[in-house]
């Protein structure tokens, strides 16, 4: 009896041991100490449900900013702002499944809060100017990018995201326009709105940087969302998109925290720039010659006379062999691009006309090259008559290109003869004159700083009516054009001396296009 009790003390003592030792494995699995805390960088996505009597009606990835904001009406798609933040996240060395205890180190940046029904009306309301700003914004937005898909194809640099964006930049466009109409009709709903954030723990490093993925950063630059690559002192060094608070968005190449390279900007006020950067600063777009473009030459007595010496030309030889020296060029293959069309000169003011222009046109029609007719326009007499002297001279026949005016006035004569508004009432005149004679849009033709200080105030012209621009540098004109010219120097088979070479805005499926609605009926 005396050894069954003893039994059964050792026995209670045994099990009180296991029951301390299994509370004291609860306690340290369940209850972490503040010392078993561990440094986290957690990666944050935020996300906002607006709903209405009830039902979500739209969704939003930032409360306050509108501007920059991205918006769906979708729920599946809802749109979610995420950044970068320092916290710690429990973890013991015996308990490594551990993930539901979370706390943040620096508080939530949105300046969210629970509003009542009618606040959160007069705030909706009071953003429906911020959405008709975007709404503008967009709507220029996608016509410049529609300009560049149209005039570029598959092969050129960022084709595809180009093309990305514009239909990102649809699909907002839409959102947005919903959106303003659900504000329009909030009267007598009841509405709220919520927050739903998810946590990714990206490590519990010493550092901010060592957490960090190089390869795949999102990082805030004052205000500024930047993902992308970064450097060792984490600057955007190689791909990288940076949205700014006023809504700007740069897509593309960088080195040690600047712009350089390849990108796409997409401006605050709906401008769309594509081409290559240096040092922050945008140069514009850098076009490979190939013969997948369409190639042209203009003309006129130049081509035919030098210091009282008369030039042959030789239409059946005419060929375009060299793109001229006056600016570096990127060429793929050899030069040796057929001449596919050809605007020969006609007249200049009221008097004078090109001695060479019914021949040239003749020829250059015998051998298959489309031809145009242009004007060389003077200030020293009206606008009107300069245009009878034209329609009189030049031969405007049915699959003949537009015909042009060339504009190039210097400082010196413009002010000499009326000042910028009097050029451009004759510009005006002219233009319509003609299009009302020949039934198609006239072309119009000057350097880009003319274009840049002139035109700049004249945005019916710019809207109205096709652009070509002499530009004799690497970069293509930072403009919406039809034709450039790019080189003064260019040597032709079949001519003698200098020729102005100029380039169609686009391939060959584009210029077919083109023949088809602008040439003369």
């Amino acid at each position: 009896m005396r050894k069954k009790h003893q039994r059964n003390k050792y026995t209670a003592v045994w099990l009180l041991a296991a029951l301390l030792f299994l509370l004291s494995c609860v306690a340290a699995f369940f209850l972490p100490t503040p010392e078993e805390e561990h440094p986290a960088i957690l990666r944050r996505a935020t996300g906002y449900t607006f709903s209405i009597d009830g039902k979500a009606a739209f969704y939003a990835d930032d409360f306050d900013n509108w501007t920059t904001a991205r918006f769906s009406t979708n729920g599946l798609d809802m749109p979610m702002q995420q950044n970068t933040v320092v916290g710690t996240w429990p973890r013991h060395p015996r308990q490594p499944l551990l993930r539901r205890l979370l706390r943040i180190g620096i508080p939530d940046p949105a300046a969210w809060e629970k509003v009542n029904n009618d606040s959160l009306a007069q705030r909706l309301r009071l953003r429906l100017p911020v959405l008709e700003a975007r709404t503008a914004m967009l709507e220029r937005r996608i016509e410049d990018l529609k300009y560049y898909l149209r005039t570029h194809g598959v092969v050129d640099e960022g084709y595809n995201t180009v093309a990305d964006y514009e239909t990102k930049a649809h699909a907002d466009l839409q959102a947005i326009k919903n959106i303003k109409d659900m504000i329009l009709k909030l009267d007598g709903k009841r509405l709220s709105v919520s927050r739903q954030q998810q946590y990714e723990r990206l490590g519990h490093p010493d550092s901010l940087a060592s957490a960090i993925d190089t390869l795949n950063a999102i990082v805030m630059f004052g205000g500024d969302r930047y993902e992308g690559e970064l450097n060792a002192r984490l600057q955007p060094d190689g791909h990288g998109i940076l949205t700014a608070r006023n809504g700007k968005v740069y897509d593309g190449m960088w080195t040690n925290g600047h712009r350089n390279g390849f990108g796409i900007s997409l401006d605050s006020d709906g401008r769309v720039r594509i081409g290559e950067w240096k040092d922050d600063v945008y140069k514009g777009e850098r076009p490979t010659y190939s013969a997948d473009h369409v190639y042209g030459i203009d003309i006129s007595r130049h081509q035919h006379e030098k210091k009282g010496k008369k030039l042959p030309v030789s239409w059946a030889d005419v060929r375009i062999t060299h793109l001229g020296k006056r600016s570096a060029k990127r060429i793929s293959g050899d030069v040796d691009f057929p001449v596919s069309f050809c605007f020969i000169k006609a007249t200049e003011g009221t008097s004078i006309s090109n001695a060479y222009y019914n021949s040239d046109y003749t020829q250059a029609r015998r051998h298959g090259i489309r031809v145009g007719t242009y004007h060389f326009l003077s200030m020293k007499s009206p606008a009107a008559d300069q245009a009878a002297h034209f329609l009189k001279t030049a031969h405007l026949r049915a699959g003949d290109l537009p015909p042009m005016l060339d504009v190039e006035p210097t400082d010196a004569v413009i002010n000499q003869y009326g000042g910028p508004e009097k050029l451009m009432k004759y510009i005006r005149t002219w233009l319509t004159i003609v299009e009302q004679r020949t039934g198609v849009r006239p072309i119009i033709y000057s350097y880009q700083k003319f274009f840049d200080k002139y035109l700049s105030h004249a945005d019916d012209i710019k809207r109205n009516y096709r652009v070509w621009i002499a530009r004799y540098g690497e970069y293509k004109p930072d403009l919406q054009l039809l034709f450039w010219q790019l080189g003064s120097d260019a040597r032709v088979k079949g001519f003698v001396g200098d020729v102005d070479v100029n380039i169609f805005n686009g391939y060959h499926d584009q210029w077919e296009e083109f023949l088809a609605t602008d040439s003369i009926r």
